[in-house]
């Protein structure tokens, strides 16, 4: 794996997540409302709720997992009360190995996709999130979904925030996520380690 991680500031309203349960390994890439402390803070609750969502409340269902913490975050911040309508866009997988050779995924996503490469097609597909953010206001009260892959060796998935591809440069032209498309697509038979140098040094290009 790899972590390209650059936070505007000292603290972040980026952050990843990592938890490991017996055979289940969820991960995920969670884009916070806000930049600095306020975004820092958002990180701080997000963070600590997902943890004990599946450590103490034993949920482990992806879709299950946002839908409980849009639910806490609402209540953490009195939402209902106060008209605070910050939130959190979502990438989250559950990964659960089958044998040697294969995995299954399932993802669930907060106004966030999953990306991911199969040495079948070769090629970078798109699972889409649903079109809902945890906490915040919302106007239809739709649940969260999951969807299913099957990952076979030396296929690969790659988790994110809009922080790349909103990226401006100086002409306040974005990255865009059509351009990291083709380059994860380009990128995906290298190692981890240079998929990571060559994205940084075409974010640093860019700027």
């Amino acid at each position: 794996y790899f972590i390209l991680y650059k936070p505007k500031d000292i603290v972040s309203g980026d952050f990843y997540w990592f938890y490991r349960n017996k055979n289940q390994t969820f991960i995920a890439a969670i884009d916070c409302t806000g930049h600095g402390v306020s975004g820092g803070f958002m990180s701080m609750i997000g963070n600590a709720l997902l943890n004990e969502i599946i450590s103490k409340q034993k949920i482990v269902e992806p879709a299950q997992i946002l839908e409980n913490l849009n639910q806490q975050i609402k209540i953490a911040l009195k939402q209902d009360e106060k008209g605070n309508d910050d939130g959190m866009d979502i990438c989250l997988c559950l990964i659960e190995k089958q044998d040697e050779k294969s995995s299954k995924l399932t993802f669930s996503g907060a106004k966030r996709p999953l990306y991911y490469f199969k040495q079948e097609s070769q090629m970078i597909e798109t699972l889409k999130g649903d079109v809902k953010s945890v906490g915040g206001k919302q106007y239809k009260n739709r649940p969260f979904t999951e969807q299913e892959l099957i990952l076979n060796k030396g296929d690969m998935i790659y988790l994110t925030s809009d922080g790349l591809a909103d990226q401006n440069d100086v002409n306040k032209r974005k990255f865009g996520s059509t351009r990291l498309k083709e380059m994860l697509n380009q990128y995906a038979y290298l190692s981890m380690n240079e998929q990571k140098k060559l994205l940084e040094k075409a974010l640093e290009k860019h700027q």
